[in-house]
């Protein structure tokens, strides 16, 4: 059963058994207590259909901005981390909402990790919600790497990425691909997407003198070299989507473990970013896993 639909059918079932246990406590019972419990099992029937409402509703339309620091170069310097927008899933005006927080931040430099659209192709619908994403200012400019959404499908000879590729250069955007720019504070390289096989570590840090300060910017912390670095940026995770609240219980792909979401050491030296990026993949739901617009201190402290 597709989860789309089990999720349908969780909603009508809970709401069904809420109206049937809340009626049937109005009924006399000769046995104590019965209409006690019948009373709490429609209010936990309710509670739990309201739980789904809100993780398909509320929360996926509710973005956080989360800041974070991390000691890359002397100088002040901020960052906006965005990935996973998926559009089609998310409306235009979801993601205008990430832009305009985005640019409220005042960023050097905006970073896309990837995922843009829903699926594996640029369908009409997708490019409309995808021009929600027009209209990032950052002083350095914004840079973006492709993610599995993007690039081609698997099993796939046709190529999809030079399609949204395209769309971010109509953008003003520069779409890295295994490359590195030279932002004189730090270096950043980015890196096609591993699971389509496009990864090249070995030509992305081919420019990068020895010594840099260097941010590595991928879809997918798969793809990130093992060797030291200051700090890897990468999304795909979705954090999980779906959490159990208060927990760090969350759903998703044996895969993606342990770096799911926040701040890790790398095992090869440095610290990695997982952001919980913004938008729906499979399960069309968040829940304890808001959106996520990522403000990161890059010189430990304000840029402004």
């Amino acid at each position: 059963m597709e989860l789309d639909s089990a999720l349908s059918l969780l909603e009508g079932s809970l709401g069904l058994v809420g109206l049937a246990a809340t009626a049937s406590s109005y009924v006399p019972r000769r046995l104590p207590g019965a209409r006690s419990r019948r009373r709490a099992l429609g209010l936990g029937a309710f509670a739990v259909f309201g739980l789904v409402e809100w993780s398909k509703r509320v929360e996926p339309s509710w973005p956080e901005v989360t800041h974070v620091e991390v000691k890359v170069t002397d100088a002040p310097f901020r960052a906006v981390l965005l990935s996973d927008f998926h559009a089609g899933r998310a409306s235009r005006s979801d993601i205008e909402r990430a832009v305009a927080l985005t640019n409220d931040a005042s960023p050097e430099v905006v970073l896309l990790a990837g995922d843009y659209i829903s699926g594996y192709e640029l369908t009409p619908e997708r490019r409309e919600a995808l021009e929600g994403l027009r209209g990032l200012r950052a002083r350095r400019g914004v840079l973006a790497v492709m993610g599995n959404h993007d690039s081609e499908p698997y099993g796939d000879d046709v190529p999809r990425r030079g399609a949204v590729s395209d769309v971010l250069r109509g953008f003003g955007y520069r779409v890295l691909a295994n490359e590195a720019v030279d932002l004189g504070a730090l270096w950043v390289v980015g890196l096609e997407d591993v699971q389509a096989g496009l990864t090249d570590t070995r030509a992305a840090f081919a420019s990068v003198p020895a010594g840099a300060r260097v941010v590595v910017l991928a879809h997918d912390w798969h793809a990130l070299p093992e060797a030291p670095m200051a700090l890897g940026l990468v999304g795909h995770t979705h954090g999980g989507q779906v959490c159990v609240p208060f927990t760090s219980l969350c759903a998703g792909p044996q895969r993606d473990r342990p770096f799911v979401r926040g701040e890790h050491v790398w095992p090869f030296g440095g610290r990695l970013y997982v952001t919980r990026g913004l938008g729906l993949a499979k399960v069309p739901a968040r829940l304890g896993c808001r959106p996520e617009v990522t403000v990161l201190e890059l010189g430990g402290g304000s840029s402004r």
